[in-house]
């Protein structure tokens, strides 16, 4: 089964204009894997959010998983990808947040 949303996001070169963008049970089961790794963090990362993420090398196979553990620590994408290594390599990233993108406590 497939499902699909509505994606408010918009930029110059990508689909994602108010269009529908198809999502896979896969997609939802790995989803749904990556806020159970977050719900790990629920103690320790306030006031920040709690963030889990999983990487899927070019299989689709997992090879790496991360949940931002403490405020002030690495992010869940940074244990994720530092897990999966050179396994990340052309696969996905399945992140509960996007992912960080300015400097402060962490790089």
């Amino acid at each position: 089964m497939q499902h699909a949303f509505i994606s408010s996001r918009s930029t110059p070169d990508d689909s994602r204009d108010g269009t529908a963008v198809v999502i896979s049970d896969s997609d939802l089961r790995w989803m749904d894997h990556a806020l159970e790794l977050a719900e790990r963090g629920r103690c320790g990362v306030s006031p920040n959010p709690m963030v889990g993420a999983v990487v899927l090398d070019a299989d689709s196979r997992m090879v790496g998983e991360g949940f931002h553990a403490a405020w002030g620590g690495p992010h869940a994408e940074v244990h994720a990808l530092a897990a999966a290594g050179e396994r990340a390599r052309s696969g996905t990233l399945y992140v509960t947040l996007e992912p960080c993108t300015h400097h402060g406590k962490t790089p």
